[in-house]
């Protein structure tokens, strides 16, 4: 067993079932909001929640998918998109939402940092350069997301400008990647966990926003090229 399979034998498997769950609960409500049927609702339920995981297993090429391997995580991911579907329509009446929201915030923040860290760490397990180690991170914690986006015909979320979900995956893949080599993967883990929730969490409550890319047009100033 190589050091990033030491980290991947610690990682307990509800890690990846209350992802799914929690996956499976945002999939079907945004579904649900854009009025979708029940059908639809689970198709982007399990993709939102078993997407990022799937792809990357997929492009490891190592056997099944681990949301196929499982019994459990399809089903997880349905059942809680069905649940989301038949009770959408009274979840915004919930009372106490507002205080729910600081704990939803650390528990997105949570699950976006464990799927990075497997991800990157699945990387290293297949003998992958650093830079795909990185790039498997990053995937695996906003795959789900993407997907969904598509499948409900919108622009996806990490490529408008806002909050940094793949821009903390990303700077905890690197951080996790780095420490690796210097310091081991069980620790390399640990660090790019602290990284990514720490980062995503930052980013919520002080605001932290990409700015869009500002396109200057031909009769805005300082543009030669409009120029006669």
């Amino acid at each position: 067993m190589n050091a990033a399979e030491n980290v991947l034998e610690f990682y307990p498997i509800w890690v990846d079932l209350a992802g799914a769950i929690l996956g499976g609960i945002l999939g079907a409500y945004a579904a649900a909001r854009l009025g979708t049927d029940v059908t639809g609702a689970l198709i982007v339920a399990v993709v939102t929640g078993l997407g990022g995981g799937m792809i990357r297993d997929v492009l490891l090429q190592q056997g099944p998918p681990v949301a196929l391997a499982s019994p459990w995580l399809l089903a997880a991911a349905a059942g809680a998109g069905l649940l989301t579907f038949l009770f959408s329509g009274h979840l915004h009446r919930l009372p106490g939402r507002r205080r729910i929201a600081p704990f939803y915030v650390v528990v997105d923040a949570f699950f976006l940092a464990a799927w990075t860290v497997v991800g990157v760490a699945k990387g290293y397990a297949a003998g992958l350069p650093i830079v795909s180690c990185v790039f498997l991170g990053v995937l695996t914690a906003v795959g789900g997301g993407i997907a969904r986006d598509v499948l409900l015909g919108r622009r996806p979320l990490i490529l408008q400008p806002g909050t940094l979900e793949a821009g903390a995956a990303l700077i905890g893949a690197a951080a996790q990647a780095a420490a690796t080599l210097l310091i081991g993967s069980l620790w390399g883990a640990l660090v790019g966990l602290v990284v990514v929730a720490a980062v995503r969490i930052l980013s919520l409550a002080l605001r932290w926003q990409t700015r869009p890319a500002r396109i200057v047009s031909a009769d805005e100033p300082g543009d030669s090229r409009g120029a006669a």
